[in-house]
């Protein structure tokens, strides 16, 4: 690579710049012209091409540029149009080389590389392919990582496994000149083909630098990928075993043995004070390379101190300055300590609230309950409580302490402690500091007395039969008294008559007796009420189950007047008297019957009105009546015969007579009238005689005078007679 020179021209991108002919012609595009080289050492008459890239990393759409031959020095130049987004791909593939360790022309296969935004300098070699390679396996594995991303997470790997401090996207290397970087970078490229050779002397030079590179995208090197056998070309065997201080003493050689790169190597030794260790404990670098150690603190120990060569620590990871000298690393390390702390919890508190204690070590806390708490359980750092002390286990990080307190809870038992009745519920569990409810039902007939707790207050609440137990601050018993209701029993007297007693308590269930007492002359009429039953003079009720009242209602007693009256009657007839009082009948007679008297029940008879004495037994009146007569009266008025009849007087009533009209000779009757009657040849019959009456006639001439001519013409059948 001795004498390697960027050339900035432009080869093959198709189109020139000149115009000629007449008619204008629009102005180009603005470009910018980028130059670089394909080294491995130089590769020339390799060809490039540009790509603008998907997301994956991958080319995309048709080339940016190219087709582009490098010269035999490896160097590439080409305009790209400012329009085009970077970073692009470059891809290279074919082209020859001289490989550095062996001195023999190798075939250079493909190879990748990214231009980023604003470079105007682009290297394509095996480190730009292990970039490549890295930024496309973060992006496969963090998806919407950009771009960007995956070019940085590149260039970690590369500084992991080189600690390179040159940019291997933009810096060219060569083997001349003013500028390190690019020497340094030819250092290591050369580094690559002696470890290539050191590995696998039988193999393809280019296929075994690949090998490498595939090895050290994963961030190790150790002759495998993620822990996998790497494939030298397409079957050439697999890459042996090796580390990343293999391959800075590969490079340091190479550095060593061409003196013209004026690259120096130095090296770093570490050590570890007691509880950890560094590893390497020692790598030799290129002056400007930056070496990565790994410190790893024993258990329960943490870095204290990194001295002895300028750097950065980041996690267990230290990174010296770019080296421009040999130095020493001296790493110490400290125990750990952790902070234990509480958690706040209602019912309780843990003391101390805190405490920060070393790795490996216990301690103690001492755990107060409230009142009315219980400790449930303490969890956290491993630990155990006997008593009130909870000691942790061995402390191996910082951790916590919880608690877990439980409000008491308290039985609440019930007893019927006299009478009959029930609690509903029969018992109680109340947290600390509640209060409980209780329903106390007596049995029927029974009355609740009195409800007490022995270790707790029992209050009556609005409810009916509701009671509130507590505060509860212990187990308690809720005793309840019943007794037997009390009943009023009344008694409601109408009449003559009294009831003992008048006013009568008693118990449920229980029954009481009355006696019936009637003034003079009267009687129980009806005695009811209480579901009771009479026996002569006394009521018993039945079973008392309420207030109820007892109703008796004497009356006077009544005897009865029997009315006798043949021929006659009496009204009323046969009454019912009450005791004490009188009767009057009006006596009446049958028709052609007179009341002649009435006898009985002490009684006077006023005309036809009869009144009793005072009545205090049955008795009976009898009234007397005899049969009405009348007498018949019979007269001629004037002369000229007779009218005779037999036993005119004391005709019973409704009897006849009969009387007989004798006319003088030469006379007949006239008129004849009275009693009714009835003239039937010389015979005159009375209707039915009712009263006093006369019979009168009248005789005439017999067939002369005027009135002989009336009477000859009277209609005597039709004739009414009075």
């Amino acid at each position: 690579m001795a004498g390697l020179a960027v050339a900035v021209a432009i080869a093959g991108c198709g189109g020139g710049g000149g115009s000629s002919g007449g008619g204008g012609s629009a102005p180009a595009a603005p470009k910018s012209t980028v130059a670089g080289a394909v080294t491995k050492g130089p590769v020339g008459g390799a060809t490039l091409y540009l790509y603008a890239m998907d997301a994956a990393g991958n080319k995309t759409g048709d080339a940016v540029a190219g087709p582009i031959v490098t010269e035999a020095d490896g160097s590439w130049s080409v305009q790209v149009p400012d329009s085009v987004p970077r970073p692009l791909l470059i891809e290279s593939s074919g082209g020859t080389y001289t490989d550095e360790a062996t001195g023999t022309d190798v075939t250079a296969g493909n190879l990748n590389s990214f231009l980023p935004e604003g470079a105007q300098t682009a290297a394509v070699t095996p480190l730009s392919e292990l970039l490549v390679r890295s930024a496309r396996e973060h992006l496969a594995a963090n998806a919407g990582a950009s771009l960007e991303d995956g070019v940085n997470a590149g260039r970690d790997v590369l500084d992991d496994v080189l600690g390179v401090s040159f940019d291997p996207l933009t810096t060219v290397p060569a083997t001349s000149g003013d500028d390190a970087a690019a020497k340094q970078y030819a250092a290591v490229l050369g580094g690559l083909s002696t470890q290539a050779n050191n590995l696998s002397g039988t193999t393809d030079p280019f296929e075994t630098v690949i090998a490498l590179i595939d090895d050290a995208s994963d961030g190790v090197v150790d002759g495998k990928k993620n822990g996998g056998a790497i494939t030298i070309g397409d079957n050439a065997g697999t890459l042996p075993p090796t580390s990343s201080a293999d391959l800075a003493d590969a490079i340091n050689d190479y550095a060593e043995d061409n003196e013209e790169l004026g690259v120096t190597s130095f090296e770093v030794t570490a050590s570890a004070g007691a509880n950890g260790s560094v590893s390497p404990t020692s790598v030799s670098l290129l002056g400007g390379a930056s070496a990565n150690f790994t410190v790893t603190p024993d258990t329960g120990y943490s870095i204290d101190e990194v001295t002895g060569c300028a750097g950065s620590l980041d996690g267990l990871s230290f990174t010296t300055s770019a080296l421009e000298s040999a130095c020493d690393l001296s790493v110490t390390f400290s125990i750990n300590e952790y902070t234990v702390s509480t958690a706040s919890v209602t019912g309780g508190q843990v003391m101390p609230d805190a405490a920060v204690v070393d790795h490996g070590d216990t301690t103690q806390f001492e755990i107060a309950v409230d009142e009315g708490y219980d400790v449930v359980s303490v969890e956290g750092c491993d630990g155990s409580l006997a008593g009130t002390t909870y000691t942790t286990g061995a402390i191996v990080g910082a951790c916590t302490i919880t608690p877990a307190f439980a409000l008491r809870e308290y039985a609440v038992t019930t007893n019927v402690a006299a009478g009959t009745g029930s609690f509903d519920p029969q018992s109680l569990t109340v947290t600390h500091g509640q209060n409980g409810t209780l329903t106390v039902t007596p049995a029927f007939g029974f009355q609740v007395d009195s409800v007490t707790g022995d270790a707790c207050e029992v209050a009556a609440s609005a409810l009916p039969g509701e009671y509130t137990v507590g505060p509860v601050t212990s187990a308690c018993q809720v005793d309840a008294s019943f007794s037997l209701l009390s009943y009023t029993v009344n008694t409601a007297v109408t009449g003559n008559g009294t009831v003992s007693p008048g006013t009568v308590v008693v118990e449920h269930g229980g029954t009481t007796a009355f006696s019936l007492s009637p003034d003079e002359g009267h009687q129980v009429s009806v005695a009811s009420g209480c579901g009771g039953t009479q026996d002569g003079a006394t009521f018993t009720t039945a079973a008392i189950t309420g207030a109820c009242t007892v109703a008796v209602a004497f009356e006077p007693i009544q005897y009865p007047i029997t009315t006798i009256a043949p021929n006659g009657s009496f009204s009323p007839a046969n009454p019912m008297v009450d005791h004490g009082q009188t009767q009057v009948f009006t006596v009446s007679a049958d028709d052609g019957y007179e009341l002649t008297g009435v006898d009985g029940c002490g009684g006077t008879l006023d005309g036809n009105t009869f009144t009793t004495a005072t009545i205090t037994a049955a008795c009976s009146v009898t009234a007397s009546f005899a049969q009405k007569t009348y007498t018949v009266t019979a007269t001629v008025q004037g002369e000229n015969g007779m009218i005779v009849g037999q036993n005119l007087e004391n005709i019973i009533h409704g009897e006849t007579r009969e009387l007989t009209v004798t006319p003088d000779e030469g006379f007949e009757v006239n008129t004849i009238s009275g009693c009714g009657g009835t003239l039937v040849g010389n015979t005159y019959t009375t209707g039915e005689i009712t009263e006093d009456c006369a019979v009168s006639v009248s005789f005439v001439e017999d067939g002369s005078g005027p009135t002989a001519a009336v009477w000859n013409q009277f209609n005597w059948d039709q004739a009414n007679w009075q």
